[in-house]
């Protein structure tokens, strides 16, 4: 009498999550190495999303358990980030599935094996659109939009200003406080390893008396840079800060993602040359502060927070 084959023992191009899970061959690995964590930003490469180089780095000197790879026998499949930004907040991010194992589980498995990492924080999280409704039914809540923006830098639209220089050690009590009023919590260790970043380089804007009223910072990418956070009290000082972080890279590419709520932002990424190319919905797992979205003109970044 001919058997039926076992689905723990299929094939991998058609098992289940639940029938890996079940054959013990489904397996996460927490804090991968850099090479294994390269291999999933060659997905994100494949998906057009554009990493920083060194953003996992960077962020794992705050949280060193934040990155998660799913494992089908010992092969990447899937993957997540839950970063502990504070004793209070973190951010959900890197979330996706190897397209030939997409529809079986994979993911909800990563998901599941990796949340308990946030203990009791309120997680954040930036969705694309037709993933909303997914996270809805997991108990978050849409905040806002966010409005990705992307261009090339032009010669001559930016440059200098006489108010903006580089950040010093005695400013870091102001643009902690400046970034405090545009996040649900303050964020004061996620900020000190992001700008102290080897490739990172942060300006801030200094009024004539003296006040820091604004600052940004801009990083390379495998595309070409990435702006954010830029946050500022006013037009004019985000207009300068975008010039001077830009001005050493006219004709490359940049991107920067601004809260649909701050239309003064929104309207300086046109003026700038930068066309709206995507947008990302940011929600929580639990109610939060209000936030002076109209004083941040990029965010730090969509997977990070």
């Amino acid at each position: 009498m001919p058997t039926t084959a076992s689905p723990t023992s299929a094939d991998p191009a058609c098992l289940t999550a639940q029938h890996a899970i079940e054959a013990g061959r489904f397996t996460v690995q927490i804090d991968p190495s850099r090479e294994d964590w390269h291999e999933i930003e060659g997905w994100m490469i494949d998906e057009g999303w554009d990493p920083g180089f060194g953003d996992a780095q960077t962020v794992t000197a705050l949280d060193p358990g934040a990155l998660v790879i799913g494992l089908l026998d010992g092969t990447p499949v899937s993957a997540i980030s839950v970063l502990r930004i504070s004793g209070l907040y973190a951010v959900l991010g890197n979330y996706l599935v190897h397209r030939a194992y997409r529809g079986r589980g994979f993911g909800l498995a990563t998901w599941r094996a990796a949340l308990p990492h946030a203990g009791g924080r309120v997680i954040a999280l930036d969705a694309v659109p037709d993933r909303v409704g997914t996270y809805e039914s997991a108990g978050f809540t849409t905040a806002h939009t966010t409005i990705g923006y992307h261009g090339t830098i032009h010669a001559g639209r930016t440059r200098s200003h006489p108010r903006v220089r580089p950040l010093e050690s005695r400013d870091r009590a102001a643009i902690v406080a400046l970034d405090a009023a545009c996040s649900p919590f303050e964020r004061s260790a996620f900020l000190a390893v992001w700008i102290a970043a080897n490739s990172t380089r942060t300006l801030v804007y200094q009024e004539p008396a003296g006040e820091i009223t604004g600052f940004g910072a801009i990083r390379p990418s495998r595309s070409g840079y990435r702006i954010g956070p830029l946050i500022a009290q006013h037009e004019n000082g985000a207009r300068a800060l975008f010039d001077a972080l830009t001005a050493p890279h006219a004709g490359e590419h940049v991107v920067l993602n601004c809260p649909e709520p701050n239309t003064a932002g929104c309207e300086i990424a046109r003026e700038r040359g930068l066309f709206r190319t995507s947008h990302t919905i940011r929600m929580y797992s639990h109610p939060v502060r209000p936030t002076a979205l109209t004083h941040s003109y990029s965010t730090a970044s969509l997977a990070w927070g």
